[in-house]
C-alpha cells in the first residue's frame, strides 16, 4: 500500500515539472507571454481609409499550423469586407498564411512555417479592402493572440485624442519715460544754461523703455531748429561722421549713446551713429532713431546701462545772436509683437 503511495506521488511530481500536458491532441501552455506589437501609423486622422500594419516578435517560438487572432477595436469599419487577399504576414520561416473569420471585431491568420518563426513577424492589414478608421477620436488598440500563448496590444491614436494643447497669455508689458542723465527722476526739460565762447554748453536726459515685445523703435521729431525765432543755431552734419565741436564756433546738435537691452541689442541709425561727435537734430517729421531687438527691462531706478542717453551740445560764437534759444523734440516709441 505504501509503495502504490509512492508511485502516485512520484508520478504528481513529475507532472508538476512539466510545462505542458497533451489533452485530445493539443498541446495547452501553462503560462501565456506577453507581447507589445507597433501599430503603423501610430496616429490617424478620423474615417481614414488604410493599410494598417502591426509588427511584433514571438516570445514563444510559432510552429507551423499555429494561428495568430487579431483584433481590431470597436469603432473601425471594413473589417468584415477583408478577405485572404487583404492579409499580408511576413517574417522569417513564414512560407504562407491563410487569413479567415472576418469580422467587424477581428480576424484569425494560420501560418506555413519552415522552421520555427522566432524574429520579427509584420501583419498589413489592407489590400483592396481597407480598415477606416473610427469617426470619432479615440485612442484605439489593437490586440494580437497566437495560439502558442503569446498576447499583447497597442493603440493608433486617432484624431489626436493623445493630445493636450497647454496654453496661457503672457500680458504686454510697455512702458515709456524720459528721465534724467542718472535715472533718479522724470523730466522734461534739458537747459544748457548760459553759454560762453569759451566753451561748450550741454545737456542730458534718458529715455527708458520697457517692453516685452519683441522688438521696438524710437522715433524722434523736432520743432525745428534750436532758434531765438530771428536766428537759428547752424546744425552739426548728419549722419555717421557727424561733427566735432569746438568751443568759438558755432555749432549745435546732439550726441546719442544707445545703451543696451536686458535681452536684446539696441542700433542707432545712421544718421545719428557718429560716436563721440555731435550730430545734426532738426528733423521736422519723425525719423527712427534707434531700434531695439529683444526685450528690454530695465530696472526701476539707476539704469544707466539699458536706457538711452541723450545729449544736446551748442558752441557759440562771437557771432552768435543774443537771445533766449529753444527746440521741442517729441520721441514716440513703436513696439512689434
Amino acid at each position: 500500500m505504501s509503495s502504490t503511495l509512492s508511485k502516485v506521488v512520484a508520478g504528481l511530481g513529475l507532472f508538476t515539472l512539466t510545462s505542458a500536458v497533451l489533452i485530445g491532441g493539443t498541446s495547452l501552455k501553462a503560462n501565456a507571454a506577453g507581447i507589445t506589437p507597433t501599430v503603423t501609423p501610430s496616429t490617424q486622422t478620423v474615417s481614414t481609409s488604410s493599410n494598417v500594419t502591426l509588427s511584433f516578435t514571438p516570445v514563444t517560438p510559432i510552429t507551423t499550423g499555429s494561428t495568430i487572432i487579431v483584433g481590431i477595436p470597436s469603432g473601425y469599419t471594413g473589417g468584415a469586407a477583408l478577405t485572404t487577399s487583404d492579409i499580408a504576414v511576413t517574417g522569417t520561416n513564414i512560407t504562407s498564411t491563410v487569413s479567415s473569420g472576418f469580422s467587424a471585431t477581428g480576424f484569425t491568420s494560420t501560418l506555413t512555417t519552415s522552421a520555427n518563426v522566432t524574429s520579427a513577424v509584420t501583419i498589413v492589414i489592407g489590400g483592396t479592402n481597407k480598415l477606416s478608421s473610427p469617426v470619432a477620436a479615440g485612442n484605439y488598440a489593437f490586440t494580437i493572440s497566437t495560439s502558442v500563448g503569446d498576447s499583447g496590444g497597442n493603440f493608433q491614436y486617432v484624431g489626436q485624442a493623445n493630445v493636450v494643447l497647454v496654453k496661457a497669455v503672457v500680458p504686454v508689458s510697455l512702458s515709456f519715460a524720459i528721465r534724467d542723465n542718472l535715472d533718479l527722476a522724470f523730466t522734461n526739460s534739458c537747459n544748457m544754461g548760459t553759454l560762453s565762447v569759451a566753451s561748450i554748453g550741454s545737456c542730458t536726459y534718458r529715455l527708458k523703455v520697457g517692453s516685452n515685445a519683441a522688438s521696438y523703435a524710437i522715433s524722434v521729431a523736432t520743432s525745428g531748429n534750436f532758434t531765438n525765432g530771428a536766428y537759428s543755431f547752424s546744425n552739426a552734419a548728419a549722419g555717421a561722421t557727424g561733427t566735432a565741436l569746438t568751443a568759438g564756433t558755432e555749432k549745435y546738435g546732439a550726441i546719442i549713446t544707445p545703451g543696451s537691452a536686458t535681452n536684446g541689442t539696441a542700433a542707432l541709425a545712421t544718421a545719428y551713429s557718429a560716436g563721440a561727435n555731435t550730430v545734426s537734430y532738426i528733423n521736422g517729421s519723425a525719423a527712427t532713431l534707434l531700434t531695439v531687438t529683444g526685450q528690454n527691462n530695465p530696472g526701476v531706478s539707476s539704469d544707466v546701462t539699458n536706457t538711452t542717453l541723450v545729449t544736446h551740445r551748442a558752441a557759440t560764437s562771437s557771432t552768435t545772436a543774443a537771445g533766449l534759444y529753444t527746440q521741442t523734440v517729441t520721441y514716440t516709441v513703436l513696439p512689434t509683437f
